[in-house]
């Protein structure tokens, strides 16, 4: 392992081919170094095949203000793409390779030019595939290419991505019969070490907000060239410690959107480089998760991601059916002319939002929640609102799968509107069954689904098939206390 560069805040290195880039060379760097504490922070990888050059940061600080310049240069290249909308910017994070790939230029993979493909990550067969069209675990992937030379039944093609997914480049090549020279696991005749290397990696070792960044000639290292005199280590000017309060919303909300899958594991020393954050607050945040039910610590093992109790949720559904349907039957004969356009707002709102190209589920699911809670508000019921959305950890995940995977927001757009014309003519006898034909939908529209395709988000002991019973049939019985409460009519 050659180290190129190294300062305070950050070492530039030649990985070899066949030492792991997020175990591996952080063990060799604390060995090396004789600090067996030593933060090594991990802001991209390669695959252990792969060689080439990486930067590791020795700072939280550095970590985060690395991360930030990835994070923005996969929004910068997803513009240039035309995968986003937003103001072109020149990407801070540039990484190119070569790779040695079997054949030569053909119709299928010309002398140069860009390899779009949807890939699926098969976790459990270690395998990338590509697939025809996106779905839930599917992702975008995006390089450029150009065929240096050509060398009898050999080429030499440079790569520079545009995104970062397991195996992009093997991958992508092999799809088009043109295989990476040795990489027997993606169809290459011929087994040996992987012929790709990492020879370039570019990244800004100024502040991006600095008035003189765009005037700076020193604020790139390529190919492990010294960073010049003056230009200052990362970790040194960064204050990206955020507070325990900020982080813990973060992975809430990546974790209710499923960008965190149930069953993965959260482990500190990323999160740690990520937020430039101590462990020991880190440590507070899981701890929160944890009590909010949204992860599961076990010492000495490690911190995972919940799977979600279909049992639970079906409980929940049915708990907020009763109590749902009960202050709708209370809030119609109250609602104002005020409250009625409120509604209609929400509703139409919520209808704007899923009828974008690319809907925002978290805004979708924002929405629904300020639709819903109007009628709790009215009534001066929030405490019973507040009650039913704190059990969020399985129900909230469930909801979020159904609106993402489904395609079923017709349906929830046509239930809003049901529930908004019974309000206007207040029949009080239409709230049940509509409120409960809306909250039972996830299960409907789901079907099959929650014990094939999406198995390892629940837990295995509640695999059973969650179904829609006809009423007074139902499998689990109303608590003691709603039903003592509901027989008193009370609420």
């Amino acid at each position: 392992m050659n180290i190129l560069y190294e300062d305070a805040a950050l070492v530039v290195l030649d990985k070899p081919a066949g030492l792991s880039s997020e175990e591996g060379v952080p063990a060799a760097l604390r060995q090396l170094w004789g600090q067996p504490d030593a933060f090594v922070g991990v802001v991209h990888r390669l695959d252990t095949g792969v060689s080439g050059l990486m930067v590791f940061a020795r700072t939280p600080g550095a970590a985060a203000a690395l991360s930030r310049q990835i994070t923005q240069s996969q929004n910068a290249y997803a513009v240039q793409d035309g995968r986003a909308e937003g103001k072109p910017e020149v990407p801070q994070f540039i990484k190119r390779y070569r790779a040695v790939i079997a054949g030569g230029p053909d119709e299928a993979l010309p002398a140069e030019g860009t390899l779009r493909d949807w890939l699926f990550k098969d976790s459990r067969r270690g395998r990338v595939f590509p697939v025809s069209r996106p779905r839930r675990g599917v992702r975008e992937a995006v390089l450029e290419y150009r065929i240096v030379k050509t060398a009898g039944e050999m080429s030499l093609a440079e790569i520079t991505l545009h995104t970062g997914r397991t195996h992009q480049i093997r991958v992508q090549f092999a799809s088009r019969k043109h295989p990476l020279a040795g990489d027997g696991k993606y169809g290459s005749r011929v087994k040996a070490a992987l012929p790709c290397r990492a020879v370039a990696c570019s990244f800004c070792t100024r502040r991006p907000e600095s008035p003189w960044h765009s005037r700076c000639r020193c604020r790139r290292v390529r190919s492990g060239n010294r960073l010049k005199n003056n230009a200052f280590p990362l970790g040194e000017r960064y204050g990206t410690i955020q507070t325990d309060a900020e982080i813990y919303a973060v992975l809430e909300r990546e974790i209710i959107d499923l960008t965190i899958r149930p069953g993965s594991s959260l482990s500190e020393n990323p999160l740690c480089a990520r937020f430039g954050a101590p462990r020991t607050l880190i440590r507070v945040v899981l701890q929160k998760l944890q009590e909010n039910g949204l992860v599961k610590i076990v010492p000495y093992k490690g911190t995972t991601v919940t799977r979600l109790n279909r049992r639970i949720v079906d409980e929940l559904i049915y708990e907020r059916t009763a109590v749902e349907a009960r202050v709708l039957r209370d809030f119609s004969p109250r609602c104002t002319p005020e409250q009625r356009a409120l509604i209609r707002r929400r509703v139409e709102a919520y209808e704007a939002l899923a009828a974008m190209e690319s809907p925002d589920y978290n805004k979708l699911y924002e929405a629904d929640r300020a639709l819903h809670g109007t009628w709790f508000a009215a009534m001066d019921k929030m405490y019973l609102w507040s009650t039913l959305q704190n059990a969020h950890a399985d129900y909230s995940r469930f909801r979020m799968l159904d609106t993402m995977t489904t395609g079923g927001l017709a349906e929830v757009i046509a239930d809003h509107r049901n529930l908004m014309n019974a309000i206007e003519r207040c029949d009080l006898a239409a709230f049940e069954p509509l409120v409960e034909r809306h909250l039972y939908g996830g299960i409907r529209r789901l079907g099959s689904k929650l014990t094939e395709e999406y198995a390892d988000f629940f837990e295995p002991e509640t695999i059973k098939i969650m179904q829609i019973v006809p009423r007074g049939t139902r499998r689990f019985k109303m608590p003691s206390a709603l039903l003592w409460a509901s027989q008193r009519k009370i609420i």
